[in-house]
């Protein structure tokens, strides 16, 4: 197989995002992020050679974040427009709270879309994945109707 060839192959799935998360990280390692601190987009454009607002920004900041997050426990956030942000604790369980109260509305919308359907029309496989679909979001709903984390046991509890 011919070099050029080879090449295209290896990009068939886009460029990777490790060489440039690798010099985010250099510039801002893991260890030395903390929480409140503010990273410029601009300036991380500039470390990885793109336009801001470039698709690729996105890709590969994303990709850095996830990350961090995997590697160190820290969450990086975004102030919209300023900057990525490293959020302290508090904010951790508020940025849950958010994404919680979002999929709990997918959720409900599901369950609203398996309402219309009228079962009688069903294949019989179509009829599998119904009834599927229908006790696990149940289950899921039921688990988002908790009224507080604090219902959960503690340590303290124990």
């Amino acid at each position: 197989m011919s070099n050029e060839k080879s090449k295209n192959l290896y990009y068939f799935g886009g460029v990777p995002t490790a060489p440039d998360i690798r010099r985010i990280r250099q510039h801002y390692p893991d260890a030395d992020l903390k929480p409140g601190q503010l990273i410029d987009y601009e300036k991380l454009a500039e470390i990885i050679g793109v336009k801001l607002g470039d698709p690729r920004f996105r890709t590969v900041t994303t990709a850095w974040r996830k990350a961090v997050e995997r590697d160190s426990n820290k969450i990086i956030s975004t102030d919209r427009g300023i900057a990525f942000r490293v959020i302290d604790e508090d904010e951790k369980v508020a940025e849950s709270g958010r994404h919680t109260k979002s999929a709990a509305k997918k959720l409900r919308r599901g369950l609203n879309v398996l309402g219309t359907v009228k079962i009688a029309e069903l294949s019989k496989e179509a009829r599998k994945s119904f009834d599927f679909n229908t006790l696990r979001i149940g289950k899921m709903l039921s688990f988002t109707r908790m009224r507080s984390v604090t219902q959960l046991p503690t340590k303290e509890d124990q």
